[in-house]
């Protein structure tokens, strides 16, 4: 399935809210869609899988490609994630107090974003990361000045992170 060119607010393709039991996302596409809040996808307190599924070129102001809040948990296994942008944090992914996990031969590459997280933002939440490819992400906005470190591929803020197997190449800043 294809989703392609939707813009909107909030998961301007796939908005998931209280969704219960194991919700399944696997072999989609979604390009060139524009939001707010994750240009694909939003996911608000829902469990949700995503498995070899491809992101390209979306946009929004935080999470371009997805943004997940609230309590939740998501897992990605052997996706892309290319060319997506946000106006601000997350360029890829942005996670608020939520559990992502990232393996599988994930690929995040070419993301922006204009003050942190050129391909993941994470806040509040548990991030795991495994057998991923995260490269040639960048943060646009150079003056931004944190206490914490201002990631151009990843930016994680509180809790734990785990990465392992994991490349992380060509960190623009």
């Amino acid at each position: 399935v294809t989703f392609q060119n939707n813009p909107g607010t909030s998961g301007s393709a796939v908005d998931l809210r209280r969704c219960t039991g194991d919700n399944i996302i696997k072999n989609c596409t979604f390009k060139n869609n524009s939001g707010v809040e994750g240009a694909a996808l939003c996911i608000d307190n829902s469990k949700v899988k995503i498995i070899g599924t491809t992101f390209s070129k979306n946009s929004a102001n935080a999470g371009g490609a997805i943004y997940v809040s609230g309590n939740n948990e998501l897992n990605i296994s052997g996706c892309t994630f290319t060319g997506n942008k946000a106006s601000f944090t997350g360029g890829a992914i942005y996670s608020d107090n939520a559990k992502v996990t990232i393996s599988g031969t994930t690929n995040i590459t070419d993301n922006t974003a204009k003050e942190r997280g050129g391909a993941i933002y994470a806040q509040g939440s548990a991030l795991y990361i495994s057998d991923t490819t995260i490269e040639n992400n960048k943060v646009t906005d150079t003056s931004v000045v944190q206490s914490h470190i201002v990631g151009s591929s990843l930016y994680q803020l509180s809790t734990g992170e785990h990465i392992k197997n994991k490349s992380l190449k060509k960190i623009l800043v």
